[in-house]
């Protein structure tokens, strides 16, 4: 299955034509009776992207929308997908995963945010509560197993 991705990747997939691919305007993809969430991956390393991706696909729970590789890619997706999942990278050059899951907690309140980083810093879990983040999982730990939990879990006030 083809993937809407950012300018860093090459082709797109219209959002006008998503429905075609089993996708309704929300994000979610409905195979049978199990639901989906959507998911948009958010980080500038594209190995990182293509192991996550790869990972999410084998992964009946989860359906990967999109790529993007810096914060505008991001903004212009999330716009045009509605997905109900945001996974991304705490550091990157233009924005950091902070800053942008502010922003889609703002302009797309449905749309749960995921940080993930390198650095496991315990501060980092600390700020990404303060701004709404579903989770903030160091990528030495990110698995599907860890990616289900946090989405099943209570949100954290």
């Amino acid at each position: 299955m083809s993937v809407y991705t950012g300018v860093c990747h090459g082709g797109t997939i219209p959002h006008k034509h998503m429905h075609v691919l089993g996708f309704n305007y929300s994000g979610l993809a409905v195979r049978g009776r199990h639901v989906k969430y959507g998911i948009v991956l958010v980080d500038d390393d594209p190995l990182f992207r293509e192991w996550l991706r790869s990972s999410l696909e084998k992964s009946r729970d989860f359906t990967v929308l999109g790529e993007a590789c810096n914060g505008v890619e991001c903004v212009d997706l999330v716009h045009r997908l509605t997905p109900d999942v945001v996974i991304l990278d705490l550091h990157m050059p233009d924005r950091d995963g902070l800053e942008l899951a502010a922003y889609i907690r703002w302009h797309l309140p449905a749309t749960q945010t995921i940080v993930t980083s390198s650095d496991d810093a315990p501060v980092y879990s600390r700020l990404a509560r303060q701004q709404g983040v579903r989770a903030f999982i160091p990528k030495a730990n990110l698995s599907i197993s860890a990616l289900r939990q946090s989405l099943q879990a209570e949100p954290v006030p």
